[in-house]
């Protein structure tokens, strides 16, 4: 439907705030077309539910005020969601059966702000760019979003360079391996890549790692995913600077390409791992260089489903001052502090499946009203002193609500630890937790269409 909108038609962006079938709020930016003098929704016309929103956050500790850690990110959140697929030919989306069976698995994404900035190379064919996965543990079993898992060299190219395609199909494959237990997916289970930081104020402390800490550091023929060798989750690969932002312009609106892999099209565990299964002790997977490795790998990137993604926002470039302090004008919204204390305190207890989160937050003076509540609980575990990662996510939703509201207790869907002494658990095995982490976040949105998050965090 490219070619839907006629010669002279007038499209508009508008960010809408509705409630699905069972309740949950949304706000989302799409697309509109005036048609004599109606507007009628047009939506983005693709076959998969994949976008790019920009966010700013906040992110402070919430019992240390000069915790090095406390800072600004501009962020890119990306979504593919792996359960989402078209209806029968109904023009509507739906969940497929089965949770635990998502139709896609993994998606490589190149565009601005990413490694190789979406610029095509000399060949024509893109560079660089990221993937993103399917999150997996022993303990989080929903896998309804995709997490950022790998960040690519800006050469990277799996279109034109068969060893580079073999990485992206051992990357998409790949369990992460910690040195006695593994986890099929991320080091960090979160969707939103960082591109820009500052400080929150002048005594601010936090540095983001050097490049050199952050390469990735696969080869042709292994995927070495061992000792943390490559990282993952938000960390930024190359400073933005200051003439990058100068150049943009907030009306380019850039478009981002995702290659989205279902899980049918991965080979055959046997073929891929070198154990043969995917309970083995340690599975890096392994393609050879013969004709079968060549056409496994080939395949593999040929089924990738193309998807163009407009982003609808002001790219989240952060104005700093001399000192990398931040100067822009977002305002963000926190929870209250009672409130606050009660789920992030040292002795902040377990939420059991189905218990309650009682939240209210604050919006500041001259902010927009909060439209998402959120919090996270991550905890990594020891079990007769070999670490079994159980996350790190082990509990996380979040909850639309209307922008009037200030108020209102949630209920949890998962067991959400907490963060006093270390606790036994039962399921599924007894196991000790070593070290936990819960945080609390709201979400608003600017004049620019970027996502304005407060995140408050606690540590364990």
């Amino acid at each position: 439907m490219a070619d839907a909108f006629g010669a002279g038609d007038d499209a508009y962006v508008v960010n809408l705030h509705f409630k699905d079938a069972e309740g949950n709020g949304y706000s989302r930016p799409e697309v509109v077309r005036k048609v004599g003098s109606d507007f009628k929704l047009y939506g983005n016309q693709r076959q998969a539910e994949a976008y790019v929103e920009p966010v700013i956050t906040q992110i402070t500790e919430f019992e240390n005020s000069s915790s090095s850690g406390n800072r600004i990110e501009g962020r890119l959140r990306l979504v593919l969601t792996p359960h989402r697929v078209m209806s029968g030919g109904a023009g509507q989306f739906v969940y497929s059966a089965g949770k635990a069976a998502p139709q896609y698995v993994c998606a490589w994404v190149t565009g601005l702000g990413l490694p190789g900035d979406g610029v095509l190379g000399g060949d024509g064919k893109p560079r660089g760019g990221i993937l993103i996965k399917v999150p997996r543990s022993d303990y989080v079993a929903r896998q309804d979003y995709m997490a950022v898992h790998v960040k690519f060299p800006d050469t990277f190219n799996p279109e034109g360079v068969l060893n580079d395609r073999k990485l992206l199909l051992k990357a998409c494959a790949a369990r992460e391996w910690n040195g006695s237990a593994h986890e099929v997916a991320t080091w960090n289970t979160n969707n939103q890549f960082t591109i820009d930081s500052a400080k929150i104020d002048a005594s601010g402390t936090f540095t983001w790692p050097t490049s050199s800490a952050l390469t990735w550091s696969g080869t042709s023929n292994t995927y070495n995913g061992t000792g943390g060798s490559h990282r993952t989750g938000t960390y930024r690969i190359n400073p933005v600077t200051d003439d990058t932002k100068a150049a943009y312009k907030p009306t380019v609106m850039p478009t981002y390409t995702f290659y989205a892999f279902t899980v049918s099209n991965l080979p055959a565990a046997a073929s891929i791992y070198t154990d043969g299964s995917y309970s083995g002790s340690r599975a890096i997977p392994i393609i050879s260089n013969d004709a079968a490795g060549e056409n496994m790998t080939n395949n593999f990137f040929s089924s990738a489903q193309i998807i163009k993604a407009r982003m609808a926002g002001a790219m989240p470039y952060l104005e700093t001052n001399a000192n990398g302090v931040y100067v822009g004008n977002s305002r963000f919204s926190s929870i209250t502090p009672a409130k606050a204390q009660t789920f992030l305190g040292a002795d902040a207890p377990a939420i059991a499946n189905g218990g309650a989160l009682d939240l209210s937050w604050v919006v500041p003076s001259g902010g927009t009203g909060v439209d998402r509540v959120g919090y996270s609980c991550w905890a990594n575990w020891t079990n007769s002193g070999s670490e079994v990662r159980c996350g790190p996510s082990s509990s996380s939703n979040s909850w639309g609500v209307p922008r009037s509201v200030t108020s209102k207790t949630f209920t949890l869907e998962e067991e959400c630890e907490g963060l006093g002494a270390r606790q036994l658990r039962t399921t599924p095995s007894v196991v000790t937790s070593s070290s936990k982490y819960r945080e609390l976040w709201t979400r608003s949105y600017d004049e620019e269409n970027r996502q304005i998050q407060g995140v408050s965090y606690a540590r364990r």
